[in-house]
C-alpha cells in the first residue's frame, strides 16, 4: 500500500490503524468524561450522591471507552496469540461498566425516594423510607451483580448472589440492632 508517496507493508498500515484507534479512543473517553462531568454538574447530582462516588462512576466510563479503543488496535494489528488473550480477559468490563452506571442511578433514586417519603412525614415515615431504600439498593445490586458476573454460569452466579444477599443481610440487621439499642462499638478504647 502507499501512502504519501511510501510503500508501506500491511503491518505497518494495521499499526497507523491501531495508533490512529488509540488516540481517537484517548479523546472519545477524554470528551466523553467531560461532558458527564457537565450533565451532572447540571443536574446537581452532588446533592444527592457523593462527589467521590459520581467521580468513580465516571472515571469507569472513561477506562472502559479506553479499553475499548484499546482492544479494537489490539485486533487490527492481527497478533492472534495477544488478542485472543486480551479478549477473553476483557469481556466482562463492559458487564462491570452497566454494573457501576446502574449502581450508581440506582443508589440516586433510592436517595430521591427516601428523602420523598421523609418529607410526606406519615405514620412510621422513617421505617418506611429506610425499607424502601434498602430494598431499592439491594433490588439494583442484584441486577448489577448479574450484569458484572454474565460470563460466569447461572448456578455460580446464583449461589454468589444468595451468598451475598446472606452476609449483607446479616451485617445490616446487626447494624440496625446496634443502633437501635445503642450498644457502644469494641474500637479498643475504654
Amino acid at each position: 500500500m502507499e501512502l504519501f508517496g511510501w510503500e508501506l507493508s500491511e503491518t505497518a498500515v494495521n499499526l497507523l490503524y491501531a495508533l490512529a484507534l488509540i488516540v481517537i479512543g484517548l479523546i472519545t473517553g477524554g470528551l466523553v468524561g467531560y461532558l458527564l462531568k457537565k450533565i451532572l454538574d447540571k443536574f446537581e447530582f452532588k446533592k444527592r450522591v457523593s462527589e467521590s462516588f459520581l467521580k468513580l462512576i465516571t472515571l469507569v466510563i472513561q477506562i472502559s471507552i479506553y479499553i475499548t479503543f484499546f482492544v479494537l488496535a489490539l485486533y487490527q494489528l492481527e497478533v492472534p496469540n495477544v488478542t485472543e488473550v486480551v479478549s477473553k480477559i476483557l469481556i466482562v468490563v463492559p458487564a462491570f461498566t452497566g454494573a457501576v452506571i446502574l449502581l450508581g442511578f440506582g443508589l440516586a433514586i433510592a436517595i430521591y425516594l427516601r428523602e420523598v417519603i421523609e418529607d410526606s412525614e406519615m405514620s412510621g415515615w422513617r421505617i418506611s423510607s429506610q425499607l424502601l431504600f434498602y430494598f431499592i439498593i439491594y433490588t439494583i445490586g442484584v441486577y448489577a451483580l448479574r450484569i458484572a458476573l454474565a460470563s460466569i454460569s447461572e448456578f455460580v452466579r446464583n449461589w454468589i448472589i444468595i451468598v451475598i444477599t446472606a452476609v449483607c443481610s446479616t451485617a445490616l440487621a446487626y447494624y440496625i440492632v446496634r443502633r437501635e439499642l445503642k450498644i457502644p462499638s469494641h474500637n479498643g478504647s475504654h
